[in-house]
């Protein structure tokens, strides 16, 4: 019997309008920073210039090189573009390890948020292991920035923001799923085992 006043439980896909507001917020900023080019090298002299673009994060799956010849004019001095030349390179592996990852990094968001609001609906305390996951999660991150790990250094500081924060949440959901992986499979190792015991004290009838 289900109480009277006992409220219905939202569905796993009915997400509050909140955490969609964010979610879409977040996988918003993940699709620009995969369509926005990076500059990574540039040089040129003589009246050339070569330029490199990498589209995609953390992996570049779009390569873009721009060659461009300039004409100095004779009365003021003044470049002026001539011939401009552009070659593309795509690669279909990184471009499908990306969509992934960002896929991967817009559910984390999601269940994470959904995860928060419960719980501080709930009114549930924080517990001493989400303290050393956060502990953990928040020590992954500043490495990640300090040593620009992911090619997070090649983007805007607010790309930067959202890529971390959304990478904070995956980091919280998997530290915090494997150990509970691992008491779930222990108990089931010692129920399993107490189950083998009993079976072999249980007297065998002829």
């Amino acid at each position: 019997m289900v109480p009277m006043d006992a409220k219905p439980t939202r569905p796993w896909y009915r997400l509050h309008w909140g955490t969609w507001a964010v979610t879409l917020t977040v996988a918003g900023a993940l699709v620009w920073s995969q369509l926005s080019p990076s500059l990574v090298l540039f040089g040129g002299s003589g009246g050339h210039s070569d330029s490199l673009y990498w589209n995609g994060w953390p992996y570049p799956w779009l390569t873009r090189n721009v060659h461009e010849i300039y004409s100095v004019s004779q009365f003021r001095g003044i470049p002026i573009l001539v011939t401009t030349t552009t070659h593309y390179q795509w690669r279909p592996r990184p471009l499908i390890l990306s969509i992934a990852l960002t896929l991967a990094l817009v559910a984390s968001v999601a269940a994470m948020l959904d995860r928060w609001r419960r719980a501080w609906s709930g009114k549930r305390q924080l517990t001493l292991g989400s303290l050393l996951t956060l502990t953990f999660v928040a020590g992954a991150l500043i490495l990640v920035h300090d040593r620009s790990l992911l090619g997070v250094g090649r983007l805007a500081w607010f790309l930067e923001a959202v890529v971390l924060f959304a990478l904070g949440c995956a980091l919280f959901l998997l530290a915090s799923a494997i150990p509970r992986a691992g008491v779930r499979l222990l108990a089931r190792l010692r129920r399993d085992s107490a189950q083998a015991v009993r079976v072999e004290r249980t007297p065998r009838t002829r």
